[in-house]
């Protein structure tokens, strides 16, 4: 009698192990040509459903054999079917909050973790000893268990970005190939970056030509951050424009250097450069502009008689080319020049002290300055 008692105790406990109630219920689909629906886990078949039909499940129970059984409302009484003949259907999405263990079962063994910023689907959800409510995700392939305690509910969609759209980085921040997976590189503070789209807290990004991913909190769209840098004009004049495309504004002619600020992209995914002009800002296009790195050894020759200084640390003074240094001019310097040498790796023959002297032009170092 007392093995009997214990023997019956025993199931009772292992049917409480594996037996999983939900506040609600959850939608799947049957995917077997016909799925039977059986009156008991592994008891008689009452019935079959045909495929895609999409039943909800009020419980799950694992037997013996830890094969997964749902069950479901079959008419009008309750009936069981096999998880193996179902997919399930997505109940809602949750972004973690903070990094979260997952586990096989509430309160079971952990099997990885989710880091904070990340969006699930939920497959479900069951409630603990306690009555804390745990989700059914799918983690690595399989069905886990997360505490809901940690995740809010994702009922914002991610924002639609066009591959026009572009950041720029607050702060340095690192460019991987995965959210928390090896590093690419670094975005420098002040650099523009093209944005394609957004998962959870991470951006996706085009860095190199090739898809990667950056933390959003580091990007911002406020083009005050960008450095910015040179062009100068390459075609016999060019529009300015208020915004691409739109109404002109004013000119530039050949040669003339203008500072940057950010572009943006049009619908043809052409380049535009956001300048100011006349105090206020413009874009111009960028296809017919070249970078100042280029354009010293093309343009010094064409009718220039001047630079400015703007390499970081200033510029020495030489006797020769290359030679003694005789002196120094600091950055934002403009001095005139009387001669390029561009067969000599670019050296500006300038007059200093009154007396016949060399600095550098190569690229980074000089810029042309209009008279």
């Amino acid at each position: 009698m007392k093995k009997r008692i214990l023997s019956l105790t025993l199931a009772i406990l292992i049917v409480s192990v594996f037996t999983f109630s939900f506040a609600g219920s959850f939608n799947v689909k049957t995917q077997s040509n016909v799925t039977k629906v059986y009156g008991t886990p592994n008891g008689v078949v009452k019935g079959s459903l045909a495929k895609h039909t999409f039943v909800a499940v009020h419980k799950i129970w694992k037997d013996g054999a830890h094969v997964v059984w749902y069950k479901i409302k079959y008419g009008s009484q309750f009936g069981w079917i096999k998880e193996a003949d179902t997919v399930t259907k997505t109940y809602h999405r949750v972004i973690i909050t903070k990094n979260v263990n997952v586990r096989k079962c509430t309160w079971g063994a952990i099997v990885g973790y989710l880091p904070e910023g990340k969006v699930v689907k939920v497959y479900g959800m069951t409630r603990d000893a306690n009555g804390k409510v745990w989700w059914k995700i799918k983690f690595k392939g399989q069905y886990r268990y997360i505490h809901s305690a940690l995740t809010s509910k994702y009922t914002i969609k991610p924002p639609v970005v066009k591959i026009s759209q572009m950041y720029v980085a607050k702060k340095a921040v690192f460019v991987r190939k995965k959210p928390y997976q090896d590093k690419l590189g670094v975005l420098r503070k002040g650099k523009l970056i093209e944005v394609t789209g957004f998962d959870g807290m991470w951006a996706k990004v085009i860095y190199k030509g090739k898809k990667a991913y950056v933390y959003k909190t580091y990007l911002t769209r406020d083009l005050s951050f960008v450095s910015p840098y040179k062009v100068a004009v390459t075609a016999k004049a060019l529009n300015v424009r208020k915004a691409p495309w739109k109404k002109v504004i004013g000119s530039l002619k050949k040669h003339q250097i203008v500072t940057v600020y950010g572009y943006k992209k049009d619908t043809l995914n052409q380049i535009w450069l956001k300048i100011k002009y006349n105090g206020r800002y413009g874009y111009i296009s960028q296809k017919f502009t070249t970078s100042d790195k280029m354009l010293i050894t093309k343009i010094l020759e064409k009718g220039y008689k001047k630079v400015r200084v703007i390499n970081k640390g200033g510029l020495n003074v030489r006797k020769a080319p290359a030679r003694d240094i005789i002196g120094y001019l600091p950055k934002n310097a403009v001095v005139k020049f009387e001669k390029f040498y561009s067969n000599t790796s670019n050296w500006l023959e300038i007059k200093y002290h009154g007396k016949k002297a060399y600095i550098y032009a190569g690229p980074g170092y000089v810029v042309p300055v209009l008279d």
